[in-house]
């Protein structure tokens, strides 16, 4: 499997990434990965199909390929399901892959193999790229997406240019799942908009939302992951989760769709979350 980063097929256990390189940022996308390495350079592998790995020729590479973007000094990077995007060191996003959507941010009519900048985005902290769109976070708190906008994220079918989400008050990080999104406050509030189904948005109801839903409850958090369709973050008193409950991926137990946040089962010692399309990880303080 081309994604593993080393030549062979599917493996049960973790193999290293062709190449020796020290990586400081990491994304697994679909069918592709890519990393930024020590010195800035963008590196992915696995299918190359419309240009999301940087590739001119669309050969699946089995071990990392150089993104070609000469003089550009990236920092972080994240991989969509056809499309990659990556933050700069002068805080300015690039993507690059399929143009379907508008989902490279570039106004781009066909798809691009190698990194383009995307026009209007210095300032930009934070950026996150997931099935058909992108969402980035600016230094103002305000944030911003692009690609296709499922349930309306921002009001809108599509959008080739960033567009800013209607928020209350600044954000200070955020993420983006397949169809819906959600930010947090400075206090630890949690804000989500887009697709309601489920209870993803966790305002106690499933209606979509174009502007940012108040997630119910008392709890204040301090960190938050999207996934396909629930969510969860870590408050002081353990980690919530909130949305479809079919495959028992919020943790308490059931199957249920939870409308609000609930209690993730023996979460107290949580620090750290990751959430999947169906599924959910959670590092506790120990490192387990």
């Amino acid at each position: 499997n081309s994604v593993l980063g080393a030549p062979g097929g599917f493996d049960r256990l973790p193999v290293r990434v062709v190449g020796n390189h020290r990586f400081v940022s990491i994304s697994a996308g679909t069918a592709h990965s890519c990393a930024v390495d020590t010195q800035g350079a963008a590196w992915c592998w696995g299918s190359a199909l419309l240009g999301r790995t940087g590739r001119l020729d669309e050969l699946t590479g089995t071990t990392p390929f150089r993104v070609e973007a000469p003089g550009v000094v990236f920092t972080e990077i994240s991989a969509g399901s056809d499309h990659t995007c990556a933050m700069d060191n002068t805080n300015t996003a690039w993507c690059w892959g399929s143009e379907e959507y508008g989902k490279l941010g570039n106004g781009a009519l066909s798809w691009q193999d190698a990194p383009t900048p995307i026009a209007g985005t210095s300032g930009f902290t934070d950026i996150d790229a997931t099935g058909q769109r992108t969402c980035a976070l600016r230094n103002t708190g305000a944030v911003f997406c692009w690609g296709e906008f499922a349930a309306g994220v921002t009001g809108v079918t599509s959008a080739a240019v960033p567009t800013q989400v209607t928020a209350p008050r600044p954000f200070v990080s955020m993420s983006t799942g397949n169809e819906h999104a959600c930010a947090l406050e400075a206090d630890g509030s949690a804000w989500c908009w887009g697709n309601g189904a489920d209870g993803r948005l966790g305002g106690g109801g499933t209606v979509s939302s174009a502007a940012p839903v108040r997630v119910g409850g008392s709890a204040l958090f301090s960190q938050m992951d999207v996934g396909g369709s629930h969510s969860c973050a870590i408050a002081p008193s353990g980690t919530f989760c909130w949305g479809d409950g079919s495959n028992s991926a919020i943790g308490d137990g059931g199957t249920t769709d939870a409308l609000s946040p609930v209690l993730a089962t023996g979460s107290a010692l949580f620090r750290k979350i990751s959430v999947g399309t169906e599924h959910s990880c959670a590092l506790d303080t120990n490192g387990q």
